[in-house]
């Protein structure tokens, strides 16, 4: 399915007109007409305007997720309370490596989808920009008054807030549905989950090292 059927398909279901689009993504009417009729594509920015716009995720408007992304209420409440089980292990004041980790794959995804300031980020993330400056500036503290804003810049991306805190991620991979799909299991299982998934991954990895003809 094109980039142009699945507009019109979320266009239907939202029931909206191009000039509904237009209006809350703050595009060009001849724009959206244009990705409307097949005419050209969006680029990375404006496919993620729109998939905020359209109510999707970014990867199934470019055709690489399977389903229309709606969070609904009972995934967004498992989300932030994963969030506040992991707040003293994860976000604590002093983690600074997550804090760097998490800086450097912000601004990855920024680059990636072509937002050029962290002010246009906090639009997009309906956040005061002089928090995302603070933080991106390193003067706002990990702990609880970042975790919000940690969680609503990842909603964005449409990835979960643990993916910002993988160091040295590629950008192929934070922006891959299948590897969210992993990490959104890992926030659901207790901690013996995770033990039992990591245990079960890093057994796999060394098989497929330890036989290179089989990759």
């Amino acid at each position: 399915m094109a980039i142009s059927d699945r507009i019109k398909e979320r266009m239907k279901e939202l029931d909206m007109r191009p000039a509904d689009i237009a209006r809350e993504s703050g595009v060009s009417k001849g724009a959206v007409s244009q990705w409307v009729n097949g005419i050209s594509e969006p680029n990375a920015r404006n496919i993620l305007l729109l998939s905020k716009t359209l109510k999707c995720s970014a990867p199934w408007l470019q055709g690489l997720g399977r389903a229309v992304r709606e969070k609904d209420n009972q995934e967004i409440e498992n989300i932030y309370a994963d969030l506040e089980k992991l707040k003293e292990a994860v976000y604590q004041e002093n983690a600074n490596p997550f804090r760097d980790s998490i800086i450097e794959n912000i601004n990855k995804l920024m680059n990636h989808y072509a937002i050029r300031s962290p002010d246009e980020l906090a639009n997009l993330a309906y956040i005061e920009p002089s928090f995302i400056n603070d933080f991106m500036g390193g003067e706002l503290r990990l702990g609880i008054p970042s975790l919000h804003l940690i969680n609503e810049i990842a909603k964005v991306f449409d990835i979960p807030p643990w993916m910002l805190t993988i160091p040295k991620i590629p950008i192929e991979m934070l922006t891959t549905p299948s590897l969210k799909e992993v990490v959104n299991t890992m926030c659901k299982v207790d901690v013996d989950g995770k033990r039992e998934i990591y245990r079960v991954a890093k057994n796999e990895l060394r098989y497929w090292e330890g036989n290179p003809e089989k990759q």
